[in-house]
C-alpha cells in the first residue's frame, strides 16, 4: 500500500487519480448509512479514525518513516493538528447528516464543497474573487434550495433543517481543510498520520461524552474497515496529490463526476429511490461548480469574442 502512495511516477495525471477518488468517495454515504444502522456516528467515528491510526502506525515504523517525524519541530505538529481540526467535523456532521436526512440528500449536498473549495482559495491562497465564483455559489446555493424544500421552494418546507445545516457544515470544513491542506508542504503521510490522529482524539472524547463503547459486529467491522482504508488512509493521499498538480478550480471541477457514483452505491445498497427534485437540485449544484471551472471561463470569454468578431 505504502509503496503505491510512494510511487508518483505514473501518479501525477489528475484525471486518472479522480477516477479512483470516485470509487471510493462514492461509496462513503451508502456504506456509512449502511453501517448506521449497526452502530452510532460517534461510534463509527471512533473505530473509523481508530482503525486508520493502527494501520498507519503499523505502516509508520515497516517504512521507516517513523523517523523522519524528529525532524518536524512541534511548531508543524500543532499547525498540522489544527488542520486536522475541519478534517474531524468534515467526517462528524456528513455522517450527522447521512443519519438525519436520506442519504441522497445529504450526499447531494456535501457536494457543494467544490464551491468551498474554490472560495476560500481566495483568503487562503489569495486567488481572485471573480464573478463566475460569486454566481457559481449562488447556483450551488440555490440547487441546495431544490433538494432541502423537496422542490417546494415557493412554501420552503424544509426536510430536516438540523441535517440540511450539518451537510453544508460538512461541504464547508472540507473546503476549509483541502485549502488548509493545500498549503502544508511536510511529507503528505506523515501530514495525514497527525491529521488523523487529532480525528482519532477528538471521535474518542465524542464517544465518551456524546455516546458509548459498543463491539461491533461483522457487519459493522466490515463497514468500518472499508470506510477507514478507502476514505481515511487512500483518499487523503490522492486527494491533496490532485491539490498540488493541479489548480483549485480544476481539482473542483474534476469532482463533477462523484456525486453519480455515489448515486449508483446508494441506490445498490441502501434502496433508496431518487427523487426528481434531488436530482434536480444536484444537477444544478454541479452547474453551479462548472460556472467556476477556468475552462468554463476561457470558453465563454472565447465565445464573446467570437460574437463581437460577428457584430463587427
Amino acid at each position: 500500500m505504502y509503496r503505491f502512495m510512494k510511487n508518483t511516477s505514473n501518479l501525477d495525471n489528475p484525471y486518472f487519480l479522480m477516477g479512483i477518488l470516485l470509487f471510493f468517495w462514492g461509496s462513503f454515504a451508502a456504506v456509512s448509512k449502511v453501517t448506521l444502522g449497526k452502530l452510532d456516528s460517534m461510534q463509527i467515528l471512533f473505530y473509523m479514525f481508530g482503525c486508520a491510526v493502527l494501520i498507519m502506525t503499523v505502516l509508520l515504523f515497516a517504512t521507516g518513516k517513523h523517523k523522519e517525524m524528529k525532524s518536524i519541530s512541534l511548531r508543524d505538529y500543532t499547525r498540522l493538528a489544527v488542520y486536522g481540526l475541519p478534517q474531524f467535523f468534515y467526517y462528524f456532521l456528513y455522517i450527522l447528516a447521512i443519519m438525519k436526512l436520506p442519504t441522497i440528500e445529504a450526499s447531494a449536498i456535501n457536494y457543494l464543497f467544490p464551491v468551498f473549495i474554490v472560495l476560500l482559495a481566495v483568503p487562503i491562497h489569495g486567488e481572485k474573487l471573480t464573478v463566475f465564483k460569486v454566481v457559481s455559489l449562488l447556483i450551488g446555493f440555490a440547487g441546495v434550495l431544490v433538494i432541502i424544500t423537496a422542490g417546494n421552494i415557493g412554501s420552503f418546507k424544509l426536510t430536516n433543517l438540523s441535517g440540511d445545516i450539518a451537510a453544508l457544515g460538512g461541504a464547508l470544513s472540507w473546503g476549509l481543510f483541502s485549502n488548509l491542506g493545500k498549503k502544508n508542504k511536510l511529507d503528505a503521510f506523515l501530514s495525514n498520520y497527525v491529521y488523523t490522529i487529532t480525528a482519532f482524539v477528538l471521535s474518542t472524547a465524542g464517544l465518551l461524552f456524546l455516546s458509548g463503547p459498543v463491539l461491533p459486529d461483522a457487519a459493522g467491522i466490515a463497514g468500518i474497515v472499508w470506510l477507514c482504508i478507502s476514505n481515511i488512509i487512500l483518499t487523503y493521499y490522492i486527494w491533496f496529490r490532485i491539490l498540488k498538480i493541479a489548480p483549485a478550480a480544476l481539482a473542483a471541477n474534476l469532482s463533477f463526476l462523484s456525486p453519480f457514483a455515489t448515486l449508483v452505491f446508494i441506490v445498490v445498497l441502501t434502496g433508496e429511490k431518487i427523487l426528481l427534485s434531488q436530482l434536480l437540485g444536484l444537477m444544478i449544484i454541479l452547474l453551479g461548480t462548472a460556472v467556476q471551472n477556468e475552462h468554463v471561463v476561457a470558453l465563454f470569454h472565447k465565445g464573446q469574442a467570437g460574437d463581437s468578431k460577428v457584430s463587427s
